[in-house]
């Protein structure tokens, strides 16, 4: 309190210092100014003068202000040279401490990347706090006919989250000024084909309307963006692209403005280019090309946009300044209402369940980071990962808050002398933390380098579900790093700091008082047990997500999935649509089939085991009621090509034509579900549903089961048709190869080129890649486990090793007098490891109540196998076991090889 008053006088002083020093500078000034007016030798001598003098007076300054700056300087500067020389003569110490905290800082800075980039960050937009987003809940009773795009669960069972609307509805707010000053809309036009300079590739495209770049405020670095006008049947079609896409399409050549490029065999014109950092609405997806919303109805095969009883697209808005999101909500909520009204009654005459009569509710999100319906998904995916990672910063912390208790038993008697000697405690623990936080500051920055390698680690695993983001380390992630690095080293490190400092002085300066040493007292017991808990946590997490992917590994398909390459091709259907789309894929067939290698191709509407679902309700002849059927439209050769035996009838053929009866293969479990005991063949089903509805299709023949969209799901009925009676706009083709597919990959692209340069082929894998993307998430989170639970279990070994070794040090001279006097090695062994048996055994039992608890969370990611496994329980337990006590072995086998009589010296 009184080194406080005094320095509160001093800074007074230097105030009032201040104030003299300002008048004097003004003489000062005023003195070399007359000599300057006087002329002669004198202004010389004056300004010399009056420079000695403001050099005196600047000095007194400084020393006016040193009274209170430098003594606080000069102290701080003391510890962390202390503290750096302390450090430096510990490398070992320094070293492990510093790798515990980067392993554990670096991996929760990576993730916290990936979730800045996708959660956090706004839109690159003008005034983004301003934007707001919409969606909607649905009900069975609903009156919406047909929406398309995003749909999640809503907040309670039965009700659903969709984020598309109609044309209608836009129009409608659009036209509604009194709380909005833009309404704009958009929907994603998926892969597209684009032709530009004679070759061919693929892109992500987008339908906005024309207010879309002028109410998000975003401007172009080249041309110039949509407009109104553009939007309109009549208009040329035009499109801006990406900044991104301009750079990797056309390496940053600004004549691109104005030149003409296919988009899906639709002719446009770019007519700008959109800044960095901008790649579209939606903060997880890149939109390489954006066109006005008038380009879609001429992509379209009728040539006509999307009727109002479609719901397709999803829609933005910008508040007035002053109006509150309540008071936009409540009057559009009556404009939205009639609207549904209107779509409901346009419906088209085979919509199911006509009877509905509920109008869905209307919601108003913030819309500054966009539309939120990706972001929810991944959190789903991030925040389980979150908590691996964090686990890995608990136990890197716990560790060294294990390995400062040790130092500071170490550093008792130095603590004790330096209190002896005159220092306060408080100067004792100030010291120490200086210690702890330039421990920190260089975990941070080990940190940080390990989170610019590892950003991208979860983008490279192959999750079809992981959204593809930008995540970079900027300000925002560094801020994120030394504030968890400097939470680490006071939360972790301020109780070793206070136990040093508060040592007796009497007895510490005895080197036999301190007997039982940190490692009996119930502080590094209880971290010890701790990092071992949470480890065996991680370690049964990986053993059941390992065992889910050895499972799913293991599921029998049903069909060859052996050296066979897929792709998608899509003929861009125009109004001309299913003569001149047959030609396409019998000549692009041919051309394939004709590539050395190839043994034989086929194509299906929907790729095999890609999450994909086409599924309708059907009902058969005779008595039986409907069911749901997955659909799978195909090639007539699709059975024989993917290996799948046919049980009874006939297979698909080339004659089944338009014109022709219709006919379908059903698989084992549409044949008993559906038809029962009754043999199938040459009976009958129809739709309920859509354009077919009530056509009657034959069943020629009963495939073997084989599965559909996922490995995990069961076999679903399911019934193929030929893609010549029911042609879809797109197809997903299946090469199979005598040899790796790969190798004959780029063959197969220049023949397909050579057929029709306008063809582009999309995802180009080979079909086990496709089938391990479906799987994505559980190995991302068994990598991450095992990963994280193989670190967790190293550091805790180490600080079991550095305990049990600081043991053997401390208690040399004890282990020389028992061995002097008769103590079997084995019995000097068993007193040094009695704490890692006790503290491991503890560990193991709480870790084990922890994982079952845990392991249900996950249950979620498991196939095959209980969250209770006691394999994967058990496996985890041995593995700890052993290498826990591995680690503090080592250590103790030292203690046995000493000779008793340079022990006691």
């Amino acid at each position: 309190m009184i080194r406080f008053f005094r320095r509160l006088r001093a800074r007074i002083r230097y105030r009032n210092f201040d104030a003299e020093l300002r008048q004097e500078l003004d003489v000062h000034r005023a003195m070399a100014e007359a000599d300057l007016g006087a002329g002669g030798a004198a202004p010389d001598e004056a300004r010399h003068l009056a420079a000695r003098q403001l050099g005196n007076t600047l000095g007194a300054r400084e020393a006016a202000r040193s009274v209170w700056i430098a003594p606080w300087l000069e102290s701080v500067w003391q510890d962390v040279r202390y503290a750096a020389r302390s450090l430096r003569h510990n490398p070992g110490f320094a070293t492990t401490a510093i790798l515990t905290l980067a392993l554990g800082i670096g991996a929760n800075t990576a993730v916290f990347s990936v979730v800045d980039a996708l959660l956090l960050r706004k839109l690159p937009v003008k005034s983004p706090d301003e934007l707001v987003v919409f969606d909607w809940l649905r009900t069975d009773n609903s009156m919406v006919a047909r929406h398309l795009g995003y749909g999640r669960s809503g907040p309670v069972p039965g009700v659903g989250v969709r984020t598309s609307f109609s044309a209608l509805t836009f129009e409608r707010f659009r036209e509604h000024t009194a709380t909005l000053s833009d309404v704009f809309a958009f929907s994603s036009a998926g892969t597209v084909s684009i032709v530009a300079n004679g070759h061919s590739d693929t892109a992500s495209g987008l339908f906005v309307t024309g207010g879309y770049f002028a109410g998000l405020g975003v401007e172009t670095i080249v041309g110039r963006t949509l407009s109104v006008s553009d939007d309109r049947p009549e208009a040329e079609p035009v499109a801006v692209i990406s900044h991104r896409y301009w750079q990797r399409r056309f390496a940053g050549d600004q004549s691109v403005v104005g030149k003409t490029i296919d988009f899906n065999r639709l002719p446009v014109v770019i007519v700008g280019i959109t800044p960095e950092g901008f790649d579209g609405p939606r903060m997880s997806e890149s939109s390489d090309i954006t066109l006005p919303l008038a380009s879609a109805a001429r992509l379209s095969p009728t040539g006509r946009t999307r009727p109002v009883s479609v719901w397709w697209l999803q829609m933005m808005g910008r508040l007035k300044p002053g109006v509150s999101q309540d008071r936009a909500l409540a009057e559009l909520q009556t404009i939205f209402a009639d609207t549904v009204r209107e779509s409901w009654a346009a419906r088209p005459p085979d919509t199911p369940n006509p009877t509905r009569s509920e109008i869905p509710k209307l919601r108003m999100h913030p819309g500054a980071q966009g539309p939120d319906g990706p972001r929810i998904d991944a959190q789903q995916i991030l925040s389980p990962v979150f908590a691996v990672v964090a686990a890995i910063l608990l136990i890197g912390c716990i560790n060294l808050a294990t390995l400062l208790l040790v130092r500071a038993s170490a550093r008792r008697q130095e603590v004790t002398v330096r209190l002896t000697l005159g220092a306060s405690r408080w100067r004792v623990t100030r010291q120490l933390m200086t210690e702890n936080l330039l421990l920190a500051v260089f975990g941070g920055i080990g940190g940080a380098i390990l989170a610019w390698w590892g950003k991208d680690f979860m983008l490279w695993l192959p999750a079809r579900e992981t959204p593809v983001v930008d995540a970079r380390i900027d300000l925002p992630v560094l801020a994120f790093t030394a504030v968890l690095s400097a939470i680490t080293a006071l939360l972790f490190g301020i109780g070793p700091a206070l136990r040093a400092a508060r040592s007796n002085l009497g007895p510490s300066l005895k080197t036999s008082a301190h007997r039982g040493g940190i490692t009996r007292s119930l502080a590094s017991q209880a971290l010890l047990t701790a990092q071992v808990a949470v480890s065996l946590v991680l370690l049964v997490g990986a053993g059941l997500l390992v065992r889910t992917l050895y499972n799913l590994s293991r599921v029998d398909l049903g069909f060859n999935a052996d050296n066979v390459l897929v792709f998608r091709i899509d003929p861009a259907l125009q109004s001309d649509a299913s003569s001149r789309t047959f030609q396409v894929y019998d000549r692009t067939m041919a051309a394939i089939e004709a590539v050395p290698g190839v043994q034989s191709s086929t194509m299906s509407a929907m790729p095999l085991i890609a999450r994909s679902e086409w599924e309708e309700a059907v009902q058969p002849d005779g008595p039986g009621l409907p069911q749901n059927a997955f659909i799978q439209i195909a090639r007539w050769n699709f059975l024989e090509t993917m290996g799948i035996p046919l049980l009874a009838g006939r297979d698909l053929s080339a004659t089944d034509t338009q014109g022709r009866p219709r006919v379908a293969v059903i698989n084992e479990t549409m044949a008993t579900e559906v038809f029962g005991e009754r043999a199938p063949v040459g009976r009958h089903f129809q739709f309920l549903n859509g354009a077919d509805r009530g056509v009657a299709i034959q069943v020629i023949g009963v495939a073997r089961d084989s599965k559909y969209a996922s490995l995990e799901q069961r076999v679903p009925p399911t019934l193929f048709m030929p893609h010549t009676q029911l042609p879809p706009s797109g197809m997903t083709v299946e090469v199979r190869t005598i040899s790796d597919p790969l190798t004959v990959a780029s063959a197969i692209r220049e023949a397909v080129r050579q057929t029709d340069p306008a063809i582009a082929l999309f995802e180009m894998r080979t079909l086990r890649q496709q089938i391990a993307e479906t799987i994505g998430n559980p190995r991302l989170f068994a990598v991450l486990a095992t990963v994280s639970g193989m670190i967790g279990l190293l550091l805790a070994c180490v600080g079991l090793y550095g305990v049990v070794s600081h043991e053997t040090i401390r208690r040399t001279r004890e282990i020389g007098i028992r061995m002097a006097l008769g103590a079997q090695r084995f019995d000097v062994l068993r007193l040094l490891m009695r704490q890692t048996i006790v503290v491991v055994t503890i560990g193991a039992g709480i870790g084990i109540a922890l994982a079952l608890a845990g392991a249900r969370l996950i249950g979620g990611l498991l196939f095959g196998i209980a969250p209770s496994d006691p394999f994967a329980m058990g496996s985890a337990l041995v593995v700890l076991i052993a290498v826990a006590l591995a680690a503090s072995y080592l250590p103790a086998r030292r203690a046995l090889q000493l000779d008793p009589t340079q022990a006691l010296r």
